[in-house]
């Protein structure tokens, strides 16, 4: 990945009261496109305006949302737990596959397998993936960036049309009445798909 340009990040506080402050980036302008870019191998890709969204666990998610979504095409499903966050001007998700519920453009992805999610840092807000949490991962053949069969290792991009949904716990799905049906959507979901694959429209 290209990692030559640095970005600066600039705090003003107040006086009296410390904790009220304000941060902003700032970087050369002749480096501007270099900053909106992930490379590997002198091939680029455009990450800024192209922010993955994680779907939040109050707002209802429509029937046949998640299948419409997953089967667009050669779509990749995975229940993955986060093992790490690496955050600097890309953000670095080490992710742990544990439950592969549709084979995508990588066919030899299996459980326990882990695999490497970039997302640039301007999109970090409304992605919010924390650290030994679970999320349902779903995203077209562009989204995987980089894989090296020698090595069993492979890196996506998460960009705009990636689903990202939070998997709650075996403990909120008993005890949170109301992610109790968001659990069992999504069971039924996984089990469905996995089984009997994409319906014909």
């Amino acid at each position: 990945m290209s990692t030559t340009t640095q970005v600066d990040t600039v705090t003003v506080y107040e006086y009296y009261n410390p904790d009220h402050r304000c941060s902003r980036f700032y970087s050369p302008k002749e480096d501007k496109d270099e900053l909106t870019q992930i490379c590997r191998n002198n091939i680029c890709r455009c990450t800024q305006g192209d922010c993955c969204v994680s779907k939040s666990l109050t707002d209802p998610v429509p029937y046949g949302a998640r299948e419409d979504h997953a089967c667009k095409g050669l779509y990749h499903v995975y229940k993955a737990k986060v093992l790490s966050v690496s955050q600097s001007q890309y953000d670095r998700y080490e992710m742990k596959i544990t439950r592969v519920i549709k084979i995508g453009v990588e066919e030899e992805v299996s459980v326990g397998d882990t695999r490497v999610f970039l997302s640039h840092a301007g999109c970090r807000g409304g992605l919010d993936l924390k650290e030994g949490t679970d999320y349902l991962l779903m995203g077209p053949k562009t989204d995987l960036w980089y894989k090296d069969s020698s090595t069993n290792s492979a890196t996506y991009m998460l960009g705009k049309d990636t689903w990202v949904e939070r998997w709650p716990t075996s403990t909120e799905c008993v005890s949170d009445a109301k992610l109790k049906a968001r659990c069992t959507e999504l069971d039924n979901f996984s089990k469905d798909l996995s089984e009997k694959g994409c319906r014909s429209k």
